[in-house]
């Protein structure tokens, strides 16, 4: 179904919660959104060399270009893939979708009442697919990331 702007409108029930739009050619409404808070919730999330949360003396600004571009890749990745058990909250989506592949003790598999049942099964195992992804700054004080 096309909404008015003449988007494909994935706005309907699956398995409970409302899904995302779908804008057609691989763009989601509210990518921006995802992805942004995945970054943030890394950040929050990810220890420096002192124990200290990266987000106490760093922000989005200081990635390392390369590191950002596997994240917003991921994260498009992440929705093209499952963006109909995502849900219309992408904010809260990215940033489970961070917590739940790296392994934290929360992500998308603990809360059923946002994604349905089948949903928080479906998206922690996909989530999981993609591997952890470590962050740690580097030598040029930029925060560099990857699979390790």
């Amino acid at each position: 179904m096309l909404d008015r702007s003449g988007n494909r409108n994935c706005t309907g029930k699956i398995n409970g919660p409302t899904t995302g739009q779908y804008q057609g050619g691989g763009k989601f409404k509210g990518l921006k959104d995802f992805t942004r808070q995945y970054v943030q919730t890394a950040l929050w999330s990810s220890a420096g060399e002192n124990g200290e949360p990266l987000d106490q003396s760093f922000s989005a600004e200081d990635i390392a270009p390369s590191t950002l571009k596997v994240m917003k890749t991921d994260s498009k990745k992440f929705l093209q893939k499952n963006h109909r058990d995502v849900g219309a909250d992408m904010g809260h989506a990215g940033h489970d979708f961070w917590l739940t592949r790296n392994g934290h003790g929360t992500g998308f598999w603990d809360d059923e009442d946002r994604y349905g049942e089948d949903g928080a099964k479906r998206l922690s195992a996909a989530a999981k697919e993609f591997g952890a992804f470590d962050l740690y700054v580097g030598d040029d004080g930029k925060i560099h990331g990857g699979r390790f």
